[in-house]
This record gives C-alpha cells, structure tokens and sequence, in this order.
C-alpha cells in the first residue's frame, strides 16, 4: 500500500535571535521608568502603549523589527514591497517570576514580543493556540484530548517555544498565546522602580501592527488604503 501524507494551512509563527548590548539594555530599562507610574507598574491595560514613539528606539523598529516582518511575509510569498507596516502600539510586559492569561490582540494584523534581557531562571516558554473550536484534524471539538496519546504539529491545539534573550516573535495578531505559569508563579503585575530590580526580571517589549497598501498601489484588493486618505468624522 502507498501512503501520502499532506500537511495543509500551517500557522507561521516567525522567530529572530538578535544580539543585545548592555547599552541596549540600559536605554529599555531607561525608557521603562520613563514610560511607568510612580510605583513602577507599566502596561498597555494601565494606558502606557506609546513606547514606539520614542525618537532613541528608532533604530529598534528599523533595523530589528522590520527585518522581522519582511522575513514573515517572505515566508508567504507576500510580496512586502506593496505594504506600509503601522506600529499601532508599543509597551513592557516585564514580570518577575509571573506567567500571562491567555489573550491575543486581534484589533491588529500582526504583533511582535521582543526580549532584551531575561534574569536566568526567569526564562518562560510562550505559548500559541489554535483559535478554531475545533482542530481541522479532529472529528469533533475535544475528541482528541481523550484519544491522542502523543501531541505533535499535526494533533496539538496549542505549541511552546522556549524563550531566551534576544528573541523576537512574530505572529497574526488573532493568535491566542500566553506565557507559562510554573508553580509559585502569578499574573500580578509588579512594579519595578530601578534599573537594579529591571535587572532582575524578564523584560519583553510586545507591539501591534496594522498593515496598508502603498500610494502607489491604486487598486484595492483587500487592504487598508493608506492612512493619508483617512477623515475623522465622529
């Protein structure tokens, strides 16, 4: 007997390693305690999502991130010529010894995690989930859970990747992810008043993307036109 096995409609899940310098480290832990309450809380949920508007990480956004994104879209054949990216928003997500709620950012088109510095032992695994009620592959939603005996790409609901400093993650922002929560761990957002206690974390720097079309791409097919040609009404 032949058999063909075919994998169809894979997520792609773009990952970076970048090297990252002490001086890279103090300008993050700088601009958190530039962009925090005074008992040193930062987050998007406490209104703190501007980070990318600061004129020192430019070189961050252009000469890290967007090399990212092009590789994603590379990986699509998505021809990225034809495309402006919007970083919509930029914030610290910087715990200690905490996991992250499963959630996801489907306001956007696509979302970046970035780690510039991770404390040894802080290290967490970010996790992705199938967002579909049921796998593709699955007679009906939950029926693997009682008859897999093995998780792999073609079966799981959901797939952990290890993370490490200087790591960068690219991914659809509709992606339920969270980060892994082991024993003693909480979601209690910390405060952190110092470069000395930042130190002592796991720093991430997570954003949002909108993608358009270019001016110079007159024809619509499905993408946003250029926000130039925007009007606020309301």
């Amino acid at each position: 007997m032949e058999v063909n096995n075919y994998l169809l409609f894979p997520t792609i899940i773009n990952e970076t390693k970048h090297d990252v310098l002490q001086e890279e480290k103090d300008l993050w832990f700088d601009l958190y305690l530039k962009h925090s309450h005074e008992d040193g809380r930062t987050h998007d949920l406490l209104g703190f999502e501007q980070v990318h508007l600061e004129p020192s990480l430019e070189w961050f956004y252009q000469n890290k991130l967007m090399p990212a994104v092009r590789s994603y879209f590379n990986m699509l054949n998505v021809n990225f010529g034809k495309l402006d990216v919007h970083v919509t928003k930029s914030f610290f997500n910087v715990v200690d010894q905490n996991g992250i709620n499963r959630h996801n950012h489907e306001e956007n088109h696509l979302s970046f995690t970035y780690y510039p510095h991770i404390k040894p032992g802080k290290e967490r695994n970010i996790i992705f989930f199938d967002s579909k009620r049921c796998h593709a592959n699955e007679l009906y939603p939950g029926w693997f859970s009682h008859y897999v005996d093995g998780w792999n790409e073609i079966n799981g609901t959901n797939y952990g990747f290890q993370v490490s400093e200087g790591s960068m993650f690219i991914f659809p922002s509709h992606l339920d992810h969270d980060i892994e929560r082991k024993d003693g761990d909480t979601a209690y957002i910390k405060g952190f008043k110092t470069k000395e206690d930042l130190s002592e974390s796991r720093f991430c720097v997570a954003g949002d993307m909108l993608i358009t079309k270019k001016d110079s791409v007159k024809i619509y097919h499905r993408t946003l036109s250029s926000p130039k040609n925007w009007k606020v009404f309301g």
